[in-house]
């Protein structure tokens, strides 16, 4: 009976039975006087499917995945992550860090010097 009922409700088009589905990731951020942390939630993903790329303080993340039903219908469905990320002040482009482990994208940027607060003194004159 319950075969039955999944049979109905599967679709059976070729073009219904494979999906591309669009995904922002969620995305936690924090900032201090030295950089950018931030963490994203890439569920599935592996890491030669994800990519980066940082142009001037536009961070930008893209990643893929697939997911196979095991069902008796061939049904595949493509999951695509996009998030494009402003970061406030420009950062040092030489002085981050990426690190991918359990489906978690750790991020870390140094603030460009050039925008950094700066003490000024002043001179008796």
């Amino acid at each position: 009976m319950l075969n039955q009922s999944i049979e109905k409700t599967t679709p059976t088009e070729p073009e219904a039975a494979n999906k591309r589905l669009n995904w922002t990731p969620p995305l936690d951020a924090y900032e201090n006087d030295e950089g950018y942390l931030l963490f994203v939630d890439l569920p599935g993903v592996k890491k030669e499917n994800l990519e980066l790329s940082l142009e001037r303080n536009q961070l930008t993340i893209s990643a893929n995945r697939s997911l196979h039903s095991n069902m008796k219908q061939k049904s595949n469905v493509e999951v695509l992550y996009q998030r494009t990320v402003r970061l406030p002040h420009p950062v040092h482009p030489d002085k981050h860090q990426a690190k991918f482990a359990n489906g978690v994208l750790r991020l870390e940027f140094q603030k460009s010097s050039d925008h950094k607060p700066r003490q000024i003194t002043v001179k008796a004159g």
